[in-house]
């Protein structure tokens, strides 16, 4: 992740998340070799829950039926491109329901994008979402983003930079 604001400018070495402290992730990718190999990431490194989405509306179906039953997702990482909306399309709506849907104390979102233009870093993180990992991203960089969020979230700091 490049680019400097609170969240991002945290120092901290890449490890493996707390399973503890993130219990449950979200991918929001309509690739489903993407969502394996995320899937896999996150659970190699033990995190228990995984869930992925194949597009917006799915994403946020799940996203509703979490906090309907008190099971907020940890961390959300939505892809931008994808059939239905976009990943800023997601972020923008479900931060304008407020915690009707996600508490943005609790649930970090995170936009992934393989292509990114100037000033769309700063798109994301004007609609709401803490950051944009750019594609291809590495195991590394992801688990570094979860132990980065859980760390931030753990302070009691609010969730938006």
């Amino acid at each position: 992740m490049t680019g400097q604001n609170e969240f991002s400018a945290l120092p901290i070495e890449p490890q493996k998340p707390d399973s503890n402290t993130l219990s449950r992730v979200l991918i929001v990718d309509d690739i489903s070799e993407m969502q394996s190999t995320l899937k896999r990431v996150f659970r190699r490194a033990g995190i228990s829950t995984v869930h992925s989405a194949s597009n917006i509306d799915e994403a946020r179906s799940m996203l509703e039926r979490a906090h309907e039953y008190s099971t907020p997702y940890d961390i959300v990482f939505v892809d931008q491109m994808m059939p239905g909306g976009s990943g800023l399309d997601l972020v923008e709506e479900l931060i304008a329901r407020g915690t009707e849907v996600v508490d943005r104390r609790k649930t970090g979102l995170f936009i992934l994008s393989g292509l990114v233009e100037d000033g769309f870093r700063e798109r994301v993180r004007a609609c709401g979402a803490l950051d944009l990992m750019e594609k291809p991203v590495s195991a590394e960089q992801l688990l570094t983003c979860c132990k980065r969020w859980a760390q931030f979230r753990a302070k009691g700091k609010p969730s938006a930079p």
